[in-house]
């Protein structure tokens, strides 16, 4: 009863709209069929989709809710027409709410040379480039006090301070930090090309929180000094 429970359109739009933590989602892309559950896998819940409907297109990994943005983050699957599919169902299933795309295809589409798109300030795009910076350090840049708040940063290639005119143009920030950033083990290192700004970590480590991505962060200067005064 339970796993019928996960491909019931009206139960999975309810699980997704009070997913404030990843839970797992697979949709079929052509029949427009969501399944969601926080404790089935994705792949599960492909199966069950696939001997639900026979023959389809299905993707399938985490999805999380912010606002009224809905973030699916494919681990299986082509992310080719998603995007558009994925809205047309959160149309029909929750009105007022738009998709938001991360996974290996998005984070490929970010590092091309063309004109980037807000998904580098997305929560689960940020994460996965976490994940990546383990192998190979990303860059990231942070706003602090526009007026439509702080803002982080963070990609695989573009330079910090790409980044940083990013966010000045999107929040009107006026004071910016950018640099590296790498994770070692479980701890998320922000080294700055410049002297950091008082509070810096403090104000990251509050928007992991809200995130509910309980990491130690560090915060280094541009000589590799640990910051201490945001202690």
């Amino acid at each position: 009863m339970a796993e019928a429970d996960a491909i019931d359109q009206k139960t999975a739009a309810k699980r997704i709209k009070s997913a404030t933590r990843e839970i797992a989602f697979a949709f079929a892309v052509d029949k427009r069929v969501m399944a969601a559950d926080k404790t089935l896998p994705g792949e599960r819940l492909a199966q069950m989709l696939k001997d639900e409907l026979g023959r389809a297109r299905i993707v399938s990994g985490d999805v999380v809710t912010a606002g009224k943005v809905v973030t699916f983050d494919v681990e299986k699957g082509s992310l080719s027409g998603v995007e558009k599919a994925l809205d047309t169902w959160l149309r029909r299933n929750l009105g007022g709410y738009e998709a938001s795309m991360a996974g290996s295809g998005a984070a490929k589409d970010a590092n091309e040379d063309g004109e980037p798109d807000n998904r580098i300030f997305q929560q689960m795009f940020i994460r996965r480039c976490l994940k990546m910076a383990r192998e190979k350090p990303g860059n990231f840049a942070f706003g602090v006090g526009g007026p439509e708040g702080d803002l982080l940063g963070v990609h695989p290639r573009k330079t910090g301070k790409q980044i940083g005119a990013l966010i000045k143009r999107e929040t009107g920030a006026m004071r910016i930090a950018f640099g590296t950033v790498s994770v070692d083990g479980r701890l998320v290192k922000f080294t700055c090309a410049k002297t950091p700004m008082p509070g810096l970590k403090k104000r990251i480590v509050r928007m992991f929180k809200g995130w509910k991505l309980m990491v130690p962060v560090q915060v280094f200067g541009p000589e590799g000094e640990q910051t201490d005064d945001d202690e």
